[in-house]
């Protein structure tokens, strides 16, 4: 089974329930022990079909996403350091690199 990460909210140790839900529908759960924050649940139920979706849910952090995004970004920025190397070159190479730049900082402010 896969570990939990801690509470997005409170740092807390989270734990995976089995409950019995809406209408008799059983299902997986993960509930923070400190706050008590739950996974985000699907239509008509608060519980998951099974083991795995609510474990995924849980762990599922937008700021990963970003976070990912943001080194990406990084990279590419990096790479056009080392490709145009500004200080060597003419002015359009710098305009390029300059140009690049911009367009990679407007996604990181969308970020």
């Amino acid at each position: 089974m896969a570990e939990l990460k801690p509470c997005p909210f409170c740092g807390g140790t989270a734990k995976l329930y089995r409950e019995q839900g809406i209408g008799g529908f059983n299902g997986s759960i993960v509930r923070c022990e400190k706050c008590g924050a739950k996974a985000a649940w699907k239509q008509m139920s608060y519980t998951y079909a099974c083991d795995r979706e609510a474990i995924d849910a849980w762990n599922r952090r937008a700021k990963d996403e970003q976070a990912s995004r943001m080194d990406d970004l990084i990279s590419k920025l990096s790479e056009i350091r080392s490709e145009y190397n500004c200080f060597d070159e003419d002015e359009e190479q710098q305009y390029r690199a300059l140009s690049e730049t911009i367009k990679i900082l407007s996604q990181l402010r969308k970020l």
